[in-house]
């Protein structure tokens, strides 16, 4: 029975270190396909691509259609025909660079008493009518164009995309320090819940051993406690383990969804080919400071003094009775008229709004530099602190793995003197489950050790 036990307890531990290869990116791929933090941050991704596709939608055309009538009762013969009658026709088409050009197309017709002096009739009503087309061409005095840049509204919006792909690909290996994080504390619980199973089932057997000693009066009820004591501590700790584990398997199902199981003695990625090709931090301070620039230049552009020039050209035509309108077009009885006009729009209060934009462009200028000189800092704080992480725990695991060789060493002598008849199966066991601690010792330092460097790996220097 002891033998068949002890045999039992040798092929949990040579199946349960068993190693398989990448689980750990096999997790990482399911993080990335079923994750929905990744899945909203690429949601947001594709939305910054569509406002980037549109971008040019700014400079569509604006058309406004509108017409009016006016009616008077000053004269009840004919109130019903309108006093005035208008219709336009405007058409506005922005430019880059802060200016528009517009047309406008309009037709007015205003009521004419034909013969004064004869009573009003319908038949006395006529219209004179003036079409005027119009075309005005206004433009900002400080476009973008003057500072050698490229359209600022598409620069802007070509920037919001690339920081969205970058917070993505962020988030991506944001999610994968967690699922690692979490793989690592799994496979250290893993191995201490082992070790304490295995050191359970030696209690009770010793204990089993230790009653029937006790009734032949070798050994007393108060070792016995002793022993049942220790099982009640590592039933506890056993228990803690556990709810640790299943703690962080629910949040590696949030991370990576539902899975039946993973091998949590798999050996870890050797390539580390997950590391960044550039800074995704130092990349979006400067695509915003960018931004903060192109902002700046908009917002010159608007506020600036705007000059314009505008041109029509009216035909004004006779007045005829109503029912011979189009006769006057025939018979062209009618003349031009021409229009030019300049203006020039300038606000104190947009070069206020002006002023004040700059003082705060330079603040958050200060701020961005500040907070990528902070970012600096700490990246290299963590360089070094993971150096040193490292250093301490390679120490830790040459001296751990002495003393493995010299269990194993102890171990392999007491197997040698258990078959000579030399000591007992219970002092073997015993020798077996001081080696296996040592080996999880051993394990779980190189898991940190694998971990830390990482980490490192992924700072880009």
């Amino acid at each position: 029975m002891l033998r068949r036990v002890f045999d039992i307890v040798l092929l949990f531990f040579s199946c349960a270190f068993a190693f398989s290869e990448s689980e750990l990116e096999t997790l990482w791929d399911k993080c990335a396909e079923n994750s929905r933090s990744l899945k909203i941050q690429q949601i947001q991704k594709e939305q910054a691509e569509v406002n980037e596709e549109f971008a040019d939608f700014v400079y569509l055309p604006t058309f406004t259609l509108a017409a009016e009538s006016s009616f008077s009762e000053k004269y009840d013969e004919i109130k019903k025909y309108p006093y005035n009658a208008d219709g336009t026709l405007t058409t506005t088409f922005p430019i880059p660079g802060g200016g528009y050009i517009s047309t406008e197309i309009e037709y007015e017709m205003n009521r004419y008493i034909m013969n004064s002096s004869a009573s009003l009739s319908p038949d006395s009503v006529g219209y004179d009518q003036i079409p005027e087309v119009t075309v005005a061409y206004v433009q900002s005095l400080n476009p973008f164009f003057l500072h050698g840049n490229k359209n600022p509204v598409k620069r802007n919006l070509e920037n919001k995309t690339k920081i969205e792909n970058i917070s993505y690909e962020s988030a991506v290996l944001s999610a994968k320090m967690q699922v690692a994080s979490k793989y690592i504390q799994l496979r250290r619980y893993a191995r201490l819940i082992a070790n304490i199973e295995n050191e359970l089932s030696f209690l009770n057997y010793t204990i089993d051993s230790l009653e029937t000693n006790k009734s032949r009066g070798i050994v007393t009820a108060a070792e016995i406690w002793n022993y049942q004591n220790k099982i009640v501590e590592y039933n506890e700790s056993l228990l803690s383990y556990i709810q640790q584990r299943e703690n962080l398997i629910k949040e590696l199902e949030v991370l990576c969804g539902d899975f039946e199981t993973f091998d949590l003695n798999a050996k870890l990625p050797q390539t580390l080919s997950c590391t960044p090709e550039y800074d995704f931090t130092l990349r979006q301070f400067a695509l915003q400071r960018e931004n903060l620039k192109m902002q700046k230049i908009l917002e010159g552009q608007s506020y600036a003094p705007k000059l314009g020039f505008q041109g029509s050209v009216s035909y004004n035509i006779e007045a005829a009775q109503k029912d011979s309108l189009t006769d006057q077009w025939k018979d062209k009885n009618g003349s031009l008229l021409w229009t030019i006009g300049l203006s020039f729009e300038f606000s104190p209060e947009n070069m206020t709004r002006l002023k004040r934009d700059k003082i705060l462009y330079e603040k958050n200028q200060k701020i961005l530099s500040e907070q990528e000189e902070l970012y600096i800092k700490n990246k290299r704080n963590s360089i070094e602190m993971y150096g040193k992480i490292i250093s301490y725990y390679e120490i830790l695991l040459s001296q751990s793995k002495e003393s493995k060789e010299n269990k194993k060493k102890y171990y392999e002598s007491m197997q040698i003197q258990f078959e000579r008849g030399i000591n007992t199966e219970l002092d073997l066991m015993q020798s077996k489950l001081t080696l296996d601690g040592a080996e999880t010792i051993v394990k779980n330092y190189e898991d940190i050790i694998w971990y830390y460097t990482w980490l490192k790996s992924l700072i880009v220097e």
